[in-house]
């Protein structure tokens, strides 16, 4: 595992060196990521010195003893010296791009930054889009003192950056920005409504306020004083392809192999079983491209759920003729609580964080890298695609008009009326309503927990069209492509990525995704919605190359998520863990919650455990993450 920073004085002020001792104390606290806990945690993190001129300084953090493994950040030059480039991550493209470059270039090691340091004098900025892969990209252009930075189009990489004094600050994770005692230690309380709403921070922002993230496929550029990012590659919004049915099934067949070839790290590739369709799919890909020489894992924890999801792990297992490997866990989600907070560097509301710390864990036991089946949204993999039976009913009788009524109808029923919420939803055009679906609180949830202060200084704030606001570019799309679009460029770098990459770093454990390959994924974005769910049948493109590996019977199988239902972890220990932190004087005296609403959560649940066990796991993070994150708690490894 890797992690980068940097500095660059926007100023241009001759003969400033404070850089070097910035990036220092900001690689210092990017050592946790590097050092793993699971199958490398033998290699100690080290940083590197700093790259270093007047006003600039790059610096890495990596595991010592790992200098050739493709997953290391490294530093190169170009064979002229004037591009330097740190990469956090791999390009699994690198050997077709160095081979392009070589009969222009003369290519300095072989390494995947040095390809990018060429790259980049062939292409300029463009060498962004050629890219594939896993990565976060710093490139400094000696000649026109120029700082680029670029992240993978997926958002496998984080990469968080900041404006401050005059300087540009970048890193691998919000923390080490937080070792410069020139950051801005305040929470942004927009970030903090969109949090309460959708269970995490913004996609363009941080929970700090002047910090910010650069988004997937997106290249920053800092050059003559200013500041610049924009998007380098955007997901198709014309479903153009004019093939048969037949040719599309081919064609995600082959791109799909072609993927599992490219993650595949070793020659013994390890994956992460559920028993669903699309890790089953994976694990027999990547079987049959290594002669079988793959090794499966599945967790189970405790309930009966996750039992019967490994008894189906096993029976794809025996079928594939995989090295499978099971593990039972006695899941404690609040004795994890810190360690999973301090790795996640900000808080993540949804403790489906929980399972993938275990599964993380237990892979990094064995492998240095999994593959995974996630990334299937893009090929019409989740069941919000397909409208509740009720709501159906609804469209399908009452049509544009009965929308109009149910508007009329919520506006007048008393509040808690039976059935009001039901009337509201349907009242709703479509894209309303999945943003209601995604949310987890209302504006009159944050109204009523947020202190009055907060309220009043939110004012215009609107968390609702902010996360929404990605649905701007797509809205031509039929509406079930829109969907798919929007959550491949919201809920899958920001939610599945973030768990997956942050907890998996924590035990030195990297997690890949064949289908978010870009080629694999650029193609399926062109095809007709009606052909990625085929009458009610999601992702019936990925069902049907998986019927030329799997038996009918596995083929038909439910989206499985490794038994991510929080509560059965949640109810123990839950009441007395958030009294001590939410109750504390320490969290009132911050004031950002009404003292009567927490109050009133923490007696209700006293009451019922089943009751708030949500809201409460999301407060816990947030009060944890800003214990241990903001308020200079000792770093937790």
């Amino acid at each position: 595992m890797s992690a980068i920073a940097g500095v660059l004085d926007l100023s241009g002020r001759p003969g400033d060196r404070s850089a070097e001792a910035r990036v220092r104390r900001m690689t210092e606290r990017l050592h946790h990521r590097t050092a793993g806990a699971g199958w490398a945690s033998d290699g100690a993190a080290t940083s590197p010195a700093p790259y270093v001129e007047p006003g600039l300084a790059l610096g890495v953090s990596r595991r010592s003893g790992e200098a050739g493994n493709a997953d290391v950040a490294r530093c190169a030059t170009s064979a002229d010296g004037s591009i330097v480039v740190l990469l956090d991550g791999d390009i699994v493209n690198a050997a077709a791009l160095g081979d392009e470059l070589a009969r222009g270039h003369a290519i300095t090691g072989a390494s995947d930054a040095a390809v990018v340091a060429h790259g980049y004098q062939q292409w300029g900025t463009a060498v962004a889009a050629r890219l594939h892969g896993r990565f976060a990209v710093a490139l400094w252009d000696r000649r026109r003192r120029s700082l680029l930075l670029a992240r993978d189009r997926a958002g496998a990489r984080p990469l968080f950056y900041a404006r401050v004094g005059g300087c540009l600050l970048f890193a691998s994770e919000l923390k080490a920005l937080l070792a410069d005692p020139e950051v801005d230690r305040r929470v942004d309380l927009a970030s903090l409504a969109h949090y309460l709403t959708y269970l995490l921070p913004p996609r363009d922002a941080s929970m700090i306020r002047g910090v910010q993230k650069l988004p997937p496929a997106h290249v920053l550029v800092a050059s003559d004083g200013s500041i610049t990012a924009e998007p380098y590659w955007q997901l198709p919004t014309t479903l153009d392809f004019a093939g048969s049915e037949r040719e599309a099934v081919d064609l995600v067949h082959a791109g799909l192999r072609t993927a599992v070839k490219r993650q595949i790290s070793t020659e013994a590739p390890a994956v992460l079983l559920s028993g669903g369709v699309t890790s089953s799919l994976v694990a027999a890909i990547a079987a049959d491209v290594t002669g079988g020489a793959v090794r499966t894992f599945s967790v189970a924890f405790g309930d009966e759920r996750t039992r019967q999801e490994q008894e189906q792990a096993r029976v794809v297992a025996q079928h594939l003729g995989t090295a499978h490997h099971e593990t039972a866990v006695a899941a404690d989600a609040i004795d994890l609580l810190d360690r999973v907070v301090w790795h996640m560097d900000e808080p993540f509301g949804d403790a489906s964080a929980i399972p993938v710390w275990y599964l993380s864990q237990v892979a990094a036991a064995s492998a240095r890298s999994v593959l995974s089946g996630d990334g299937d949204e893009i090929f019409g993999g989740a069941d919000r695609y397909l409208p509740p039976a009720r709501v159906a009913a609804f469209d399908r009788v009452a049509g544009a008009p009965g929308r109009a009524v149910a508007g009329l109808a919520a506006r007048l029923l008393p509040r808690q009326a039976p059935g009001r919420q039901f009337v509201r939803h349907v009242a709703l055009d479509d894209r309303a309503r999945y943003l209601q679906a995604m949310a987890f609180a209302t504006a009159d949830d944050r109204r009523a927990l947020l202190s009055a202060d907060v309220v009043d200084a939110l004012d215009r704030s609107d968390p609702d069209a902010r996360f929404g606001q990605p649905f701007a570019r797509i809205s031509a799309l039929p509406w079930a492509a829109q969907m798919m679009a929007f959550d491949y460029e919201v809920e899958v770098p920001e939610d599945v990525l973030v768990t997956r990459g942050r907890l998996g770093a924590a035990h030195g454990l990297v997690w890949r995704a064949p289908l978010l390959d870009e080629d694999l994924v650029a193609f399926a974005a062109t095809v007709p919605h009606t052909l990625r769910i085929r009458h009610g049948r999601l992702k019936h493109l990925l069902r049907e190359v998986a019927a030329r590996y799997l038996p009918a019977s596995f083929v038909e199988r439910p989206k499985q998520g490794f038994g991510l239902s929080p509560a059965p972890w949640l109810r123990g220990g839950l009441a007395e863990a958030a009294r001590d932190l939410l109750a504390s004087a320490t969290a009132r005296q911050r004031g950002y919650f009404r003292e009567d609403a927490i109050a009133r959560l923490l007696s209700e649940h006293a009451s019922d455990g089943r009751a708030h066990l949500q809201r409460l796991w999301q407060l816990l993070a947030f009060e944890q993450w800003h214990r241990a994150v903001l308020d200079a708690a000792p770093v937790l490894v």
